[in-house]
């Protein structure tokens, strides 16, 4: 279950950028970890697997990925130890708009055809918080934090 199918499309959290939920914090850990292991491409490109995260953090891969996916029903002290472990996290504005394509759901695919661009275009202009990324999903109904005032995350 994603992030975006345990919230209602009512749910004002779903939309508003300035908050992230634990899983989205694991998430987003893991995806800035570097694997180590010299590997550039691939679906997470050189980023750690759930299995190098959860080896890094010492918990086993499934509780990682229950985590990481959000289907825990609450943190074990373990698991509040694990968060705690990752320190602040800060997304960029680009992470950001990765975040609201987690939240929506959205395929890579379908954001880059509703914009127009092919996926590498997209994906390059997602990493960089390109004005026409950022319009698309606040048109869509998600709030980025402006100031480091509306959130701890800027």
């Amino acid at each position: 279950m994603s992030v975006a199918e345990s919230k209602s499309i009512l749910d004002p959290v779903l939309y508003d950028l300035g908050t992230l939920e634990p899983a989205e914090e694991f998430w987003l850990w893991r995806l800035r970890q570097r694997a180590g292991n010299g590997r550039l491409l691939g679906r997470v490109g050189a980023s750690l697997s759930r299995a190098q995260a959860a080896e890094r953090l010492g918990i086993s891969v499934r509780a990682y990925a229950k985590l990481e996916r959000g289907r825990a029903a609450r943190l074990t002290a373990v698991d509040a130890r694990a968060l705690a472990a990752l320190g602040p996290l800060r997304p960029t504005p680009g992470e950001l708009c990765l975040i609201a394509r987690r939240r929506a759901g959205a395929p890579l695919a379908r954001v880059a055809g509703d914009l127009e661009i092919s996926r590498p275009h997209y994906h390059a202009q997602e990493r960089a918080a390109a004005p026409a990324v950022v319009s698309y999903w606040e048109g869509r109904g998600f709030r980025f934090p402006r100031r480091r005032e509306d959130s701890c995350l800027l």
